[in-house]
């Protein structure tokens, strides 16, 4: 990487020092448990995993693209806050259902669409409920609804025994937006390019307390 991507970066999380303390014991999510390294056991018609939120500790926009999004050099982190998903099979359909209002029309939800293309890709004849419980504010740049595809696809990847690889996740979750790819791979930090779905893995023993606020609007 070129050194003058790399600045960018480092002033990000220096600057980021002033704000943040440092938590030593810190866990990467609060009771996380990645849905990839569950085993059989740990389910048998349902699973519930969380869907943790982002934040992007640096981000430059570097260009318009001809798709509508823009070019851009970001380094996210995955913090403590987070959804939860909670999926279980049925006979057929697809039934989404949160404790908060996301979209009028469940099927404009991304965690319908992900539901969708999984079950497609997997050509997989049931169908599953899932029910959100939403802890990450909507519409708030923290990814929440990316978030939730993602835990999604990983949730039904092995409720259904898939065994998709994090290529073909990735692959899949970038048919639903640009923040999806982050959160199926298993890291806490990686810098973002192209739309945010070009990434590379940052493995740092960083912890920082984080002070989120939402006035909500």
């Amino acid at each position: 990487m070129p050194n003058s991507n790399l600045c960018p970066l480092k002033a990000a999380t220096a600057n980021y020092a002033f704000c943040l303390k440092r938590k030593k014991s810190f866990r990467r999510t609060t009771e996380w448990q990645d849905p990839k390294n569950l085993t059989n056991h740990d389910f048998m018609n349902s699973i519930e995993i969380p869907a943790p939120a982002k934040v992007n500790l640096f981000l430059k926009v570097l260009s318009k693209r001809k798709d509508s999004y823009h070019n851009i050099l970001t380094l996210f982190e995955r913090i403590s806050l987070a959804d939860i998903i909670k999926i279980t099979k049925i006979p057929k359909g697809i039934i989404v259902k949160s404790d908060k209002l996301i979209t009028r029309n469940p099927k404009d939800n991304l965690v319908y669409k992900a539901a969708e293309l999984i079950l497609k890709h997997g050509k997989i004849k049931s169908g599953v409920k899932i029910e959100i419980k939403k802890k990450i504010p909507v519409a708030a740049g923290l990814g929440g609804g990316s978030s939730d595809a993602a835990a999604v696809l990983m949730g039904i990847d092995k409720l259904f025994r898939l065994e998709s690889d994090d290529k073909i996740l990735t692959t899949l979750g970038k048919k639903l937006g640009a923040d999806v790819p982050f959160f199926i791979l298993d890291t806490s930090f990686a810098i973002g390019r192209g739309r945010g779905d070009k990434l590379k893995v940052v493995r740092s023993k960083a912890r920082f307390w984080h002070l989120l606020v939402y006035p909500g609007f």
